[in-house]
């Protein structure tokens, strides 16, 4: 008897610990998110103009940044990247925005000072252009508002935290004052 006694409470003890093990990686998830937020670096980045058929999709404004499309003579290496492959984009603040210095697969050894590198997928590439997604072209509104920002397409700054592990977020979008 003792023996079913001590079965019982080692389950229990185990079901216990699993349970407590999904709760604490739920919550790093959400404190992951959060953490980029807190203390993330602040990049201002221009958009550009997009078509408006393209721009609003549901409860969503899909964004152009001038960062998205990267000349082929920014490329580090020999070899042009495929179609899918995984990119380091150095960035350098220029007059308030943050716009592209490099781009190649691995982060150069000789940093620049000041530079943010941002990771990226190549979506296609152009005879002089290689155009690049970061993960952060979607910003979600309440719905109704997106016809506003679909208008301003252009006139809108976005600024993104980025934190020091490599996650990026949207953290708001401001009206430019151009």
């Amino acid at each position: 008897m003792a023996e079913v006694i001590n079965l019982r409470t080692s389950k229990r003890g185990w079901f216990i610990i699993a349970l407590l093990f999904q709760v604490c990686f739920l919550i790093s998830i959400s404190l992951s998110n959060y953490s980029v937020e807190w203390f993330g670096k602040e990049l201002r980045l221009k958009t550009v103009p997009v078509d408006p058929r393209d721009l609003f999709y549901g409860d969503y404004v899909v964004l152009h940044y001038e960062i998205n499309t990267i000349p082929k003579k920014l490329w580090q290496e020999d070899k042009y990247p495929d179609n899918g492959e995984k990119l380091v984009i150095g960035l350098m603040e220029k007059n308030g925005y943050y716009t592209v210095e490099s781009i190649g697969h691995v982060k150069p050894k000789d940093e620049m000072e000041g530079n943010i590198y941002l990771e990226g997928v190549v979506s296609h590439i152009r005879p002089d252009s290689i155009f690049v997604e970061y993960g952060i072209e979607k910003y979600y509104v309440p719905e109704g508002e997106g016809k506003e920002l679909e208008e301003l397409r252009g006139e809108i700054d976005v600024i993104v935290k980025k934190a020091q592990w490599g996650n990026a977020k949207i953290s708001r979008i401001e009206f430019s004052e151009n």
